[in-house]
């Protein structure tokens, strides 16, 4: 399995990748930097977040999704996503939820769509 996990049938890979490290790098100049006067905070948290999406989407799709260009949960995915999270536990370890709500009649009225307007199904479409 280590072939799928190489990197070697993406050629641009590293430089995929050390164009999302610049985008982080302008982000965090262009609007944290502190002064003498005054404090930016950064949230690490919310910018390693972003980086690791711009990565894996440009990496992925040929294209980033944005995050780190905008400052912003592009289309509500990480909201989507922590709010879906808690969910997702409970639905894998109790049976008979996992079997209602993984039927594919719940999942063609419930679950994410390309045409969403937010979320993981925005990112479908």
């Amino acid at each position: 399995m280590s072939f799928g996990y190489s990197g070697k049938e993406v050629p641009s890979l590293e430089s995929d990748i050390g164009e999302q490290i610049n985008d982080l790098k302008h982000l965090i100049r262009k609007s944290y930097l502190s002064t003498a006067t005054t404090t930016k905070p950064l949230d690490m948290a919310r910018m390693v977040q972003y980086l690791a999406l711009d990565v894996v989407s440009k990496i992925a799709c040929g294209d980033a999704f944005g995050f780190l260009l905008r400052d912003a949960d592009v289309n509500g995915f990480v909201k989507a996503f922590t709010t879906f999270v808690p969910m997702a536990a409970m639905i894998h370890d109790v049976p008979l939820i996992r079997d209602i709500l993984c039927s594919t009649v719940i999942n063609a009225l419930l679950g994410p769509k390309p045409t969403d307007k937010g979320g993981a199904g925005r990112i479908l479409g």
